[in-house]
């Protein structure tokens, strides 16, 4: 058998051991394992085995061995390395080669490489490299490709400097700029010519409009904007300035139509705290519609007439003069 392996590093190789009828041979003991390594300048100097540090050994009962192989058992200097495994009853010789083998680098097909311009650079040759062929694109080998996007760029870019639009198709090396009249020619260059077009009017068009403070809406139509627009707490205090709705961007009965048309939610404020306009109006009704007087405590109603709203507590049960709010 003859196997590669790097020089001056440890290894390991499994081979079989066979016997006489080339069956793998399983059990076999007392195995001597020996090197002897030799250069390519000369034949192999006979008989001169040495011990290797290790010892063979059998994996399972498959008849298939493995053997580690230390470093100084592949000399650097010595490209040829033979390895004897081996008893009484059989023996399984290995030839290793620990030459290195190189790439050349230095050539392609045989042919040198010239020394780069740029000192780590590779020097790349790019040949047939053509202008846009008027009319369509045939050919769109790699170079031709490269130039088409070369002058669909370079060329593009000189003209169109100054953001105003050409007049009429104009031809610069056989590549034809972007005609707004008559765009019917579809070639690699042109292509990329009317996308330059596209992204340089564009942008000339929108910058002015992305200044702040300048954005402008349109008309909305009706029930565009809805309360499903707005996430909860989208709007708030702190998302308007100071004044940004005052009276006269409110029609004159936006209050009254809120009031006419919009039932307030019932509630009541606590005593002695501040309260809503709300709160105010149904403490107000409960206190003037809805209440029942007990010795010195007058207790007003909710709207559903049994519900206490709050209590009060009058000066004298007979001849009241005052009453102070209790809860």
């Amino acid at each position: 058998m003859e196997l590669w392996r790097p020089a001056g590093r440890a290894t390991r190789i499994v081979f079989p051991i066979l016997d006489f009828e080339g069956n793998p041979r399983t059990g076999a003991s007392s195995l001597d394992s020996e090197f002897m390594a030799w250069a390519d300048t000369g034949p192999a100097p006979g008989n001169n085995f040495a011990d290797c540090s290790s010892e063979a050994t059998e994996i399972g009962t498959t008849g298939i061995y493995t053997l580690s192989v230390a470093a100084a058992e592949l000399p650097a200097a010595s490209p040829y390395v033979m390895i004897r495994i081996g008893n009484n009853v059989a023996t399984q010789y290995m030839l290793i080669q620990t030459a290195s083998v190189y790439a050349n680098v230095t050539g392609i097909n045989g042919t040198n490489i010239a020394a780069p311009v740029t000192a780590g650079y590779m020097p790349v040759d790019v040949k047939q490299t053509i202008n846009i062929t008027a009319g369509g694109a045939a050919d769109n080998s790699v170079e031709k490709a490269l130039a088409r996007t070369y002058f669909a760029t370079a060329y593009v870019d000189a003209a169109v400097s100054s953001r105003s639009a050409p007049a009429t198709a104009q031809t610069i090396n056989q590549t034809t700029l972007l005609d707004f009249a008559t765009p019917t020619d579809n070639n690699i260059g042109k292509v990329l010519s009317r996308l330059y077009h596209a992204t340089q009017y564009l942008d000339a068009a929108v910058s002015s409009r992305m200044a702040a403070g300048n954005v402008t809406v349109g008309t909305v139509d009706t029930a565009a904007i809805t309360a499903a627009s707005f996430a909860a707490g989208a709007i708030d205090a702190a998302a308007l300035a100071a004044n940004a709705i005052g009276a006269s961007e409110l029609n004159a009965d936006v209050a009254s139509k809120i009031l006419e048309t919009n039932a307030l939610t019932e509630a009541y404020p606590a005593d002695g705290a501040t309260a809503t306009p709300a709160q105010l109006l149904y403490l107000l009704l409960a206190a003037l519609s809805e209440f029942a007087v007990s010795s010195t405590t007058v207790t007003v109603k909710k709207l559903d007439g049994t519900t206490t709203a709050a209590t009060y507590t009058l000066d004298d049960a007979t001849n009241p003069t005052s009453r102070t709010r209790a809860t």
